[in-house]
């Protein structure tokens, strides 16, 4: 996990020391309470045990859960923090808190709270997340996310879909195909490398099916302040401020308002808008 989580992660682990889940076992429907975490209920089935919480159908479950495994399917709630190894959420999911983690799989939404702290993450469907998401691999993204902070991972980040994060994006490789919507990334950029290029989504929704009638394709776009790259850029339909990389290409529909620093090789499309001569350096 990357070091700005690991002092909140501590204290968290110190919190729940003394917890000790029991095991629950319910079919069909029924309440239950973890000592000196609270009760909750489940409609449907589910399992409670210090290995591992499984819920398939509704489920209402206090925070300060730490186990080995998380699974859930349907519509589940967490009041407060969340701790497992492996998780892997399907349906809808709400956690008021922070998620903890070393590998989170969602699909369907996901709602997080708070920080979003642990190695690698992969977002089917849409995911919110209240503050910072902190990785110490990769994040992938396959639909729409939201980030009330930052994104950190360090090896990196891909995205075929939308992202609105409030923050900065700093990672190792960062590719994205852009589809359907506007993306916006308030704080900027940061990688070893960056390659965005404008896309269109493949399910086979009605709207997907007009697309392919009209041969319009639902090409999505990305704004954001600065770009910069240890090594290579390649940019479609991108409207920011400054670009500063070692190879740098400037696609169709781009628009760079303030400066572009290349240290290898640049190419600008007929198409793209740059508004100061490019400097190399």
């Amino acid at each position: 996990m990357v070091e700005r989580g690991v002092d909140r992660l501590m204290k968290y682990e110190e919190d729940l020391e003394d917890v000790q889940m029991p095991v629950i076992d319910i079919n069909g429907a029924g309440r239950f309470s973890i000592p000196k975490l609270g009760g909750g209920n489940i409609a449907g089935n589910g399992r409670i045990s210090p290995e591992e919480v499984v819920v398939n159908g509704a489920g209402y479950l206090p925070g300060g859960i730490k186990v080995n495994s998380v699974r859930a399917s349907g519509s589940v709630t967490f009041r407060g923090d969340l701790k497992a190894e492996k998780m892997r959420l399907m349906g809808s999911t709400n956690v008021h808190g922070g998620v903890y983690f070393n590998e989170i799989t969602t699909s369907g939404s996901i709602k997080i709270g708070g920080n979003a702290i642990g190695n690698t993450m992969k977002v089917n469907g849409s995911g919110s997340f209240g503050e910072n998401i902190e990785l110490g691999r990769s994040l992938v993204i396959d639909g729409s996310m939201t980030v009330g902070g930052e994104i950190t991972a360090k090896e990196f980040v891909e995205l075929d879909g939308s992202m609105d994060v409030d923050g900065k994006l700093t990672t190792g490789a960062f590719n994205a195909e852009l589809c359907l919507y506007r993306s916006h990334i308030e704080g900027g950029i940061e990688a070893e490398s960056v390659d965005i290029r404008k896309g269109y989504r493949r399910v086979w929704t009605p709207r997907f099916i007009l697309r392919l009638v009209t041969g319009k394709r639902g090409e999505g776009d990305l704004r954001t302040t600065d770009i910069t790259a240890k090594t290579s850029v390649y940019l479609e339909n991108v409207i920011c401020e400054n670009v500063t990389g070692g190879d740098v290409t400037l696609g169709e529909g781009c628009e760079i308002r303030g400066r572009v620093r290349y240290l290898g090789s640049m190419d600008v499309h007929a198409d793209a808008l740059v508004h100061n001569p490019p400097e190399k350096i």
